[in-house]
């Protein structure tokens, strides 16, 4: 048991009496940059928040790709992500690992050289990203986030810029994806 003593209140916080959240309910995601130079689509794996899955998928379009492109993509990259539970063994590991950066170099470093870049500031300036979430098996968000230093995005708390049904085209998928990263901004 470990107990927190917060002095300027006088009060006793015992952690064994907070309860344990329930876990999220499932959900899948695919991520999105648009850079300068290419689109990259890629499978996450999630539970609470998501990070990107080297076991998933990661597609490289041209920035002039079609809908139907784009769509197909994306959805390919819902169909490989990965919702991760605490009792799985890598669980950890692989959490662990995006939290405390120990992935970034790599990772970025992939991306510039399919850039042809040498340097994250490079590669990142300009980017707009659009989260892609199935949830609930029946409908998939779009979420348009804003570069907010080097290799982050946020978003607005606006919320999904568009919901679709789980069974959309590759086409309306697309479409819906370029109005959202219309709304990202830089």
């Amino acid at each position: 048991m470990k107990t927190i003593d917060f002095r300027e209140t006088g009060q006793i916080f015992d952690e064994s009496d907070r309860p344990t959240p329930p876990p999220p309910p499932e959900w899948f995601a695919a991520g999105t940059i648009l850079f300068r130079k290419f689109l990259m689509v890629e499978s996450m794996a999630v539970y609470r928040s998501n990070y990107p899955d080297p076991q998933g998928v990661q597609h490289i379009l041209p920035v002039d790709a079609s809908d139907a492109e784009i769509g197909a993509a994306l959805l390919d990259a819902l169909d490989k992500s990965r919702f991760l539970t605490p009792d799985q063994p890598e669980f950890d590991a692989f959490f662990g690992d995006w939290i405390e950066g120990r992935n970034d170099d790599a990772y970025d470093a992939g991306l510039m050289e399919v850039a042809g870049v040498k340097t994250r500031a490079t590669l990142y300036r300009g980017a707009r990203s659009v989260g892609v979430r199935a949830e609930g098996g029946d409908q998939i968000l779009l979420t348009a986030w804003r570069r907010r230093r080097g290799r982050w995005f946020s978003g607005d708390g606006g919320g999904p810029v568009e919901t679709l049904p789980r069974d959309t085209s590759p086409e309306a998928l697309g479409a819906a994806w370029r109005r959202a990263v219309a709304l990202a901004g830089d």
